[in-house]
């Protein structure tokens, strides 16, 4: 009798557990679906963070906008093909920029254009600087993203 009512014992205590883990379930449920429309809006915030591919071409303005203010001279051209996106990865072409200018300026420069640009999602995937008297010269290769 000892070990029947230990074995109903640890069948009720197991009930229990997984009673809680449904109740905790059910709980974690209807918190996502209270939140599902605010997560809904900041999704389409942070998608609309990224350009259309259409809008790239507005790209080499914002650079011509942001070497000026920095007093850079620059080229600009895109390279290769685009990549399209993919589930939720983003798309994104590369590029490649001549830049040249006081040493300052320049870094200056590329920083504006991958850390505070809130226009395109910009990343520098190599930048090259040297020397050429008595401005520095660079060459930064990278990705611009795209929606």
């Amino acid at each position: 009798m000892d070990r029947e009512f230990l074995f109903r014992a640890g069948s009720v205590y197991a009930d229990r557990s997984i009673i809680q883990g449904q109740a905790w379930s059910v709980g974690m449920l209807a918190v996502l679906k209270q939140a599902a429309p605010e997560a809904k809006r900041y999704e389409e915030r942070l998608r609309l963070l990224l350009p259309a591919k259409d809008e790239l071409l507005d790209f080499p303005r914002r650079l011509d906008g942001v070497s000026r203010a920095h007093q850079v001279s620059q080229t600009f051209s895109f390279r290769g093909n685009a990549v399209s996106p993919q589930g939720n990865e983003p798309g994104y072409i590369g590029f490649t920029i001549d830049a040249v200018g006081s040493y300052t300026n320049v870094v200056n420069f590329f920083r504006e254009l991958e850390v505070k640009s809130t226009r395109f999602l910009v990343s520098i995937d190599s930048l090259d600087i040297s020397r050429s008297d008595p401005q520095y010269r660079a060459r930064a290769e990278g990705k611009v993203f795209f929606r």
